[in-house]
């Protein structure tokens, strides 16, 4: 065997089999090294590009309000915009409620515009669709930070039971596929699914003569505003004399008498939104006159009250036991006289989902 010296000190004979088995064993420990981290490492190559930008979408989905921007102002209310005429006027699509300050929650009336059921099961919902158009297609894309990727999104109920998982699994192994470079991100939230219930225009109560139709809103259901930070509701189904019904104006109030609201605040433009037929309608904001024209039964008409106009106009409102909201009518028949009020859906409640998003 052969031996070497080092500075004549026959104490530090090294044996060219010792430097070999060295040598072994820093390979065998690069190796190892190079293998667990492609073990523990979940994303690779083109995944590692997919990653961070799914991530942040699907945070920021969870985690926003969203926003639009365009020629007549801005605000967070993107999903009164989200139509082919104003796709490009939404710079983020978020799905949190305005008054998740404490509590982040999501909001549904952001859901219901850009989502769809999934299989027409209650509760779930995913995006995009194989009817989803490639404009609106396009435009969520860029809204939703995903750019030039493919995507498909799911909310889900976290409690399995509220839903047929395996419908939903179903679609998302349809919509994704069985392709090599996709990643998945999950989030957890809670989803506030309390809606109020469409009114039918033939069913409503208030005042004969003038004909009024009188609602009201009781303090059980004021979270509704709160959480949306609005109150949205739509009517169809009218009544409708000659074909020339007519919508006057909204008063709000926190007091009644007689089937009708006292000392109530008549709401201009600025308070409001209103839609015919899911088409904005232009009213002035110093005007408290609508002029709505209804000449079909089935039109349906959607108002939107913000929060801020009760906290405005009604000051302390959501310290009363109901609050009122007063139609004005022309040629538009009511059922009779009294009131009609508003109430959830069956299946309106609030409940936790995980959202899952992927991305390729």
């Amino acid at each position: 065997m052969r031996t070497f010296y080092l500075l004549k000190d026959e104490k530090a004979n090294i044996s060219m089999d010792f430097l070999t088995a060295v040598a072994v064993i820093i390979i065998a420990f690069v190796f190892a090294v190079s293998v667990l981290s492609s073990i523990i490492t979940p994303y690779s190559g083109y995944s590692k590009e997919l990653y961070p930008t799914a991530d942040r979408a699907v945070t920021l989905l969870v985690e926003d309000e969203g926003y639009w921007e365009g020629d007549d102002g801005e605000g967070t209310d993107w999903e009164n915009l989200w139509n082919s005429q104003n796709y490009s006027d939404v710079k983020k699509i978020g799905l949190l409620s305005s008054r998740s300050d404490k509590e982040k929650t999501l909001n549904g009336y952001k859901i219901f515009p850009l989502m769809h059921p999934i299989s027409d099961i209650d509760g779930t919902w995913e995006y995009p669709v194989s009817s989803t158009p490639d404009l609106e297609r396009e435009n969520a894309s860029r809204a939703i930070g995903l750019g030039r990727y493919n995507y498909y999104l799911q909310i889900r109920p976290l409690d399995e039971n509220f839903y047929n998982i395996t419908v939903a699994d179903q679609r998302a192994t349809e919509t994704v596929g069985d392709r090599g470079d996709v990643v998945s991100v999950v989030r957890y939230s809670i989803l506030n699914y309390k809606i109020f219930e469409d009114f039918d225009g033939g069913s409503l109560y208030g005042s004969i003569n003038p004909k009024k139709v009188l609602f009201i809103i009781g303090y059980e259901d004021f979270d509704i505003i709160k959480s949306s930070g609005m109150l949205k509701f739509s009517i169809t189904n009218w009544n409708v004399i000659d074909n020339n019904g007519n919508i006057l104006n909204i008063e709000i109030s926190d007091e009644i008498k007689n089937n009708a609201t006292q000392f109530g605040e008549l709401l201009t433009g600025e308070y409001f939104d209103m839609w015919k037929n899911n088409e904005s309608f232009f009213i002035k904001n110093t005007s408290p006159s609508i002029s709505m024209s209804i000449q079909n039964s089935t039109d349906c008409v959607t108002i939107e009250i913000p929060e801020q106009t009760f906290n405005e106009k009604l000051p302390g409102w959501e310290n009363n036991p109901e609050i009122y909201i007063q139609i004005d009518l022309d040629k538009l028949e009511i059922k009779e006289s009294g009131a009609t009020y508003f109430s959830t859906d069956s299946y309106g409640k609030m409940y936790p989902v995980k959202i899952i998003l992927w991305v390729w």
